[in-house]
């Protein structure tokens, strides 16, 4: 397995040490440098999953259908999804 394949495998689960993290998504609408902190976050994120992507797409791994960035951004969102479920749960659970 390629380093490119083990990243896209591997799944992500909430640990303690993320619960800042979490924790500082509801302020982001009303704390200008909070949201800053958010967007830099979900921009280098995205350059990860595309860089990924590229690197995946050369390698022969598979064919991308849309651009690498477009993509990139959508696994984001999707898990910033799965991160406020976490939220939830460690809410719930405390």
């Amino acid at each position: 397995m390629t380093s490119a394949e083990a990243l896209l495998r591997r799944p992500r689960r909430a640990r303690p040490r993320d619960r800042p993290l979490y924790e500082y998504w509801p302020r982001c609408p009303r704390d200008p440098r909070a949201a800053a902190l958010d967007s830099s976050l979900a921009e280098r994120q995205i350059a990860v999953y595309a860089s990924v992507l590229v690197l995946g797409q050369s390698q022969g791994h598979f064919t991308l259908q849309d651009p690498p960035r477009q993509l990139a951004a959508n696994f984001v969102a999707m898990e910033d999804g799965f991160q406020m479920e976490i939220r939830s749960e460690l809410l719930r659970t405390g």
